[in-house]
């Protein structure tokens, strides 16, 4: 056993772990204070994809939400609902569809953007939790 190659590979996945969790927790916690407008929803749609290795796929659903949002004076548009891969992914189509009932096209939602590039949006500031449920987003002062 060669323990040098042990501890590379052990720091290796540890680096990997905090850049792909890690970076998306910044993103999301930086999120929750930038500014906060009011958006509507342009489109709400439920892609299906198949998921999974040959043999064992099955299908996927994921929440697809289009808006627009105003940043001094301009029009601007976005379909980010949250940082994580996961977000807007469900396992069932009534999962999804409820969801989707949070979305309704011409509908009101909140909008987050960042102030230094208006063009990055975001509606679900949450984190989600390994054991399933997510930080509530924190409201700014």
């Amino acid at each position: 056993m060669n323990t040098m190659r042990d501890a590379a590979v052990v720091a290796v996945a540890g680096v990997a772990g905090v850049y792909f969790f890690g970076r998306p927790v910044l993103r999301a916690w930086r999120a929750r204070s930038w500014p906060k407008v009011q958006g509507h929803v342009t489109k709400a749609h439920i892609d299906e994809v198949t998921a999974g290795m040959p043999g064992s796929r099955k299908m996927r659903y994921i929440l697809r939400v289009g808006y627009t949002y105003p940043v001094n004076g301009a029009t601007r548009s976005g379909n980010r609902l949250g940082f994580f891969a996961g977000q807007g992914l469900f396992q069932m189509n009534t999962s999804a569809l409820d969801e989707k009932k949070k979305y309704p096209v011409g509908g009101a939602v909140d909008v987050r953007y960042d102030p230094d590039d208006p063009a990055e949006a975001v509606l679900i500031t949450a984190v989600p939790l390994p054991w399933g449920g997510s930080t509530p987003p924190r409201s700014p002062p």
